[in-house]
C-alpha cells in the first residue's frame, strides 16, 4: 500500500473554522481513551500466581501446609498404597503407608481439596479444606468405598518357630473377622472384602505377624503356613495343649465377622463352624458362668467362653447382633449361647438339633428394639427344650413348636416374647410341659391374646409322673402356672379367647387343676373348646 502526500493532490485546503473543529474532536477522543484505560486498570487487577484474581488488585499470599491423615475402607481397615493428591498443582501426590497414613505437602492460597484414588475403590474428593496453618491434621479418616465386594473362604495354618502347630492363636482379617486356630494350628473363616485384605496373627509369647495385602476375588483361598517368631526371652513350643474333641476336623469352631458400618461401635455376626455337633456348657456365651458339669450333675464348673477377650469386658462391648448355627449341630448344652443381648433379625435352629439345654439362649436379645424371629428348620428333630432355655428373651414371630418336641422345661419361654402372641400351638408329641413354661411376670413383655392349641393327648393327669406321689404328680404332665400372668402379686389374668384341648386331657383335670395350669381363665374372658371340632365348649 502506497501513501500519497496530500500536497501532491490538487485538493483545496479546508476552511479555517473546520480545522479548529477537527482539532477539538481529536483532543476529546484522546481524553476519552485515557479515562477508559484507567477504568479498565481499576476493574481488572493483575492475575495472581494461579491465574486468578482477588478483586482488590493484590495477589493472595501463598501457604505451604503439611497435611496428615489416614485412609480406610468402610470397615475401618487401613488402606495402603492409595494415592492422595491436592487440587493445587505445585503439590506432588503421595501414597499411603503402613496403617493407611499419609503426609502431603500442599502449596495453596488458603483453600484446597484432596483427591484419593486406589484400584478397586471409588475415587473420592474431599470437601474444600480452609487453613493457613503449617500443619493440618484431618479430623477423621478418609473412607473409600469398594467398587465391588467378594466373599472368600480363607483357610491356613499357624506354626511356631520349630514348625509345631500354634493352637489358639488369634486371627484378625482386616479388622472385620476374628477367629482362633485349632489345636493343630489350622483355621478357616469367611470374609467379605473389596478384592484384597490382610491377616494379623497374635499369640501370647510370640511377635504379632501381619501378612502383606492378599488379592483374592475367589470363592476359596488356601494360604501358605504362617510361622510366628518367639518374643525375646520367650520359649517356643507346641502352641499350647490340645483340647481333645473341642474342634472338628482340625478347624476353628467359630468366626466373628464385624458387620459393615460399625467402626465406631463394633458389632459382630457369630458363626459356628460347619461340622460342630455339640456346643459345650457356656462355650459361646457372652460371659463366663458357673454351670453344671456335664459329666457330674452334682458339680459346678466355670464355663470359660471362647468369646472372652474378643468381644470386650463389658456388656456394652459384647455386641453380637446375629448368630448363625451349622446344619451339623445336634446338642446345645447349658448356657451355650446365653446373654447375647443385642441379637436381632432371624435365628434358625437347624433340623439336626435334638436338645436345647438349660438357659442355652437365656436373655437372648433382651435389649433389642426389633427382637429375634425364632425359627425351627423344617423336619426338625428337636426333642427337648430345657429349663429357662429362652427365658427373658425378645422373641417375635413364633407360633408353633416343632412336631418332634417331647419335653418343654420349666420357665423355658418365661418372659420370652417381645410382642403379643396369637394362635400358639403345642404339638401332639409333647409329653411334659414344665411349670411356668410360658409365664409372664412383666407388664412390658408380650401376652397370649388369641388362641392356644394343645394337640397332645399325653398331657394328662394319668398315668402320673414317675415316681408317683411327687409334687409333679399332683398336676400330672402339666406344670402349674403354665400361662399365668403375675403382676408382682396383682390379679392373675390372661387374655386368651380360647384354649383348644383334646377331650382326654380336659377330662383328666378338675377346675382347680385347670386354674393352676392356665391361671384364672373364667368366662366371659375365654373358653375351653374340644380340639376335635373346635366348636364344642368344654365346661366343668
Amino acid at each position: 500500500l502506497q501513501l500519497i502526500p496530500l500536497s501532491t493532490l490538487n485538493v483545496p485546503p479546508p476552511p479555517p473554522h473546520q480545522v479548529t473543529f477537527n482539532h477539538r474532536l481529536k483532543s476529546a477522543g484522546l481524553l476519552l481513551a485515557v479515562f477508559t484505560s484507567a477504568l479498565l486498570l481499576t476493574a481488572c487487577p493483575p492475575p495472581d500466581g494461579n491465574g486468578t484474581t482477588n478483586g482488590e488488585g493484590t495477589t493472595p499470599a501463598a501457604y505451604t501446609t503439611t497435611v496428615e491423615g489416614t485412609v480406610t475402607d468402610p470397615s475401618g481397615r487401613e488402606i495402603e498404597q492409595a494415592e492422595v493428591a491436592a487440587s493445587n498443582k505445585p503439590s506432588s501426590p503421595v501414597r499411603t503407608q503402613s496403617g493407611g497414613s499419609f503426609t502431603l505437602q500442599v502449596t495453596h492460597r488458603g483453600t484446597f481439596t484432596l483427591t484419593v484414588t486406589k484400584p478397586l475403590y471409588r475415587t473420592l474428593t474431599t470437601p474444600i479444606i480452609t487453613t493457613t496453618e503449617k500443619t493440618y491434621r484431618l479430623p477423621r479418616p478418609i473412607t473409600l468405598a469398594p467398587l465391588k465386594t467378594y466373599t472368600t473362604t480363607v483357610s491356613g495354618k499357624v506354626t511356631d518357630p520349630s514348625g509345631a502347630p500354634a493352637a489358639q492363636a488369634e486371627i484378625a482379617a482386616s479388622s472385620a473377622v476374628k477367629t482362633q486356630t485349632h489345636s493343630d494350628g489350622t483355621f478357616a473363616f469367611k470374609i467379605t472384602h473389596p478384592g484384597e485384605f490382610t491377616l494379623t496373627v497374635t499369640k501370647a509369647a510370640y511377635k504379632p505377624y501381619t501378612t502383606p495385602s492378599i488379592p483374592a476375588a475367589r470363592n476359596a483361598l488356601t494360604l501358605t503356613p504362617v510361622q510366628l517368631a518367639a518374643q525375646s526371652g520367650a520359649r517356643s513350643g507346641s502352641g499350647g495343649a490340645p483340647n481333645p474333641g473341642a474342634e472338628p476336623e482340625g478347624r476353628s469352631r467359630f468366626t466373628l465377622e464385624q458387620n459393615p458400618g460399625t467402626e465406631s461401635s463394633p458389632a459382630y455376626t457369630l458363626s459356628i463352624t460347619e461340622g460342630v455337633e455339640t456346643i459345650e456348657p457356656g462355650e459361646f456365651a457372652s460371659e463366663s458362668r458357673q454351670v453344671t458339669d456335664p459329666a457330674d450333675s452334682t458339680r459346678q464348673i466355670t464355663a470359660v467362653t471362647k468369646l472372652a477377650g474378643l468381644l470386650g469386658s463389658t456388656n456394652q462391648d459384647r455386641k453380637v447382633t446375629a448368630i448363625e448355627l451349622p446344619n451339623s449341630l445336634v446338642n446345645i448344652r447349658e448356657d451355650g449361647l446365653a446373654r447375647h443381648r443385642a441379637v436381632n433379625g432371624e435365628l434358625i435352629i437347624p433340623a439336626a438339633v435334638e436338645s436345647i439345654g438349660k438357659e442355652a439362649f437365656n436373655i437372648l436379645s433382651s435389649s433389642s428394639s426389633s427382637g429375634v424371629n425364632l425359627k425351627f428348620a423344617p423336619n426338625s428333630k428337636l426333642k427337648v427344650i430345657g429349663i429357662n432355655a429362652f427365658k427373658n428373651g425378645s422373641i417375635v414371630g413364633l407360633s408353633r413348636l416343632p412336631d418332634s418336641l417331647e419335653t418343654i422345661g420349666a420357665f423355658a419361654f418365661s418372659d420370652a416374647f417381645r410382642a403379643n402372641v396369637q394362635s400358639f400351638t403345642i404339638p401332639a408329641n409333647v409329653k411334659s410341659v414344665g411349670a411356668g413354661a410360658f409365664l409372664r411376670t412383666s407388664s412390658s413383655v408380650g401376652r397370649f391374646t388369641g388362641t392356644l392349641t394343645i394337640e397332645s393327648p399325653h398331657l394328662t393327669r394319668t398315668p402320673p409322673l414317675d415316681p408317683p406321689n411327687t409334687p409333679g404328680a399332683k398336676i400330672g404332665r402339666f406344670g402349674n402356672n403354665l400361662l399365668e400372668i403375675d403382676f408382682s402379686g396383682g390379679t392373675l389374668t390372661n387374655q386368651l379367647t380360647a384354649i383348644y384341648l383334646p377331650r382326654v386331657v380336659f377330662d383328666s383335670y378338675n377346675q382347680t387343676d385347670l386354674n393352676d395350669i392356665f391361671g384364672t381363665f373364667a368366662k366371659p374372658e375365654g373358653k375351653y373348646v374340644d380340639i376335635a371340632d373346635k366348636t364344642t365348649e368344654l365346661t366343668k
